[in-house]
């Protein structure tokens, strides 16, 4: 197992399938253009893939000056207690 970490947005389909195995969209229900719309206005953000896939998620949402907030720290169950979430942080 090789991960590598990118400060990309990651692929629309891929994103939404690794938020929904969070359990926070039974609440939320975003669609797949909302979630992607969210993302995208990240301050900052980095993807961590095994490979071509998404197995893990971090942004922060920022004033750009004085706050930030670290939301949406997601991981795979298969994949953590790895320190790929420590990695994202």
């Amino acid at each position: 197992m090789e991960i590598t970490y990118k400060k990309t947005l990651p692929d629309k389909e891929k994103y939404f399938s690794l938020f929904e195995t969070t359990g926070w969209n039974k609440e939320y229900q975003f669609n797949k253009e909302q979630l992607y719309e969210a993302t995208n206005r990240s301050w900052y953000l980095i993807s961590a893939y095994d490979n071509d896939r998404l197995i893990g998620f971090g942004r922060i949402i920022s004033d750009g000056i004085f706050h930030a907030l670290i939301i949406d720290l997601i991981v795979l169950p298969n994949y953590q207690a790895k320190g790929i979430g420590s990695n994202i942080l």
